[in-house]
């Protein structure tokens, strides 16, 4: 009766499903550039906050053969706006407002060009699902120094006389947006 029980239990975890509903949203990145998966999560967990309840890894396998672990984050989009724009101080609110469902996202990058495979692996308790794998590939950076964006401004530079911590810094740069 107790093998019998224990073949059921090992035929049920054999036939385990396999993770759906897993995409990629950056098909194609540059080295060191985000490349981003997403897995829908149906039905909703009811703690995805609690790493103990459910939690979401990736296992990149570079071109080199080798891999890394990855882990996932709960994601919800939001579209963001403010209540009265015409509004001043305290009166002036941002409001949040969720935009389509919420799902399990997956970051990573890359130094390495080609193809990576990757396989998604959500834990819910004792129970773990995989997906097929998936593949993102790393293209090479043209930029290999960065670039700088168009918001970048220096602002004001103007030199301080400072004693004490910070003496060794002849310069003060502003905040952003100030005089």
């Amino acid at each position: 009766m107790r093998a019998t029980i224990a073949c059921l239990l090992l035929a049920g975890a054999a036939q385990e499903r396999a993770l759906e509903g897993a995409r990629v949203v950056t098909p194609e990145a540059r080295q060191n550039e985000r490349a981003e998966l997403a897995l829908a999560a149906d039905p909703a967990p009811a703690r995805p906050f609690d790493p103990n309840a459910v939690a979401l890894d990736a296992t990149v396998t570079l071109p080199s053969g080798k891999s890394m672990r990855v882990p996932g984050f709960w994601f919800q989009d939001y579209k963001r706006s403010v209540k009265d724009p015409k509004a001043e101080g305290a009166a002036r609110v941002e409001v949040l407002e969720a935009v389509g469902k919420p799902e399990w996202r997956v970051r990573f990058s890359s130094a390495e060009i080609g193809a990576h495979r990757v396989v998604l692996e959500l834990k819910e308790g004792p129970r773990v699902r995989r997906s097929a794998p998936l593949e993102v590939k790393v293209a090479v950076d043209l930029k290999p120094y960065g670039t700088v964006s168009r918001e970048f401004k220096a602002k004001r530079i103007r030199p301080s006389r400072r004693v004490g911590r910070g003496a060794a810094f002849p310069m003060v740069l502003t905040p952003w947006g100030k005089k």
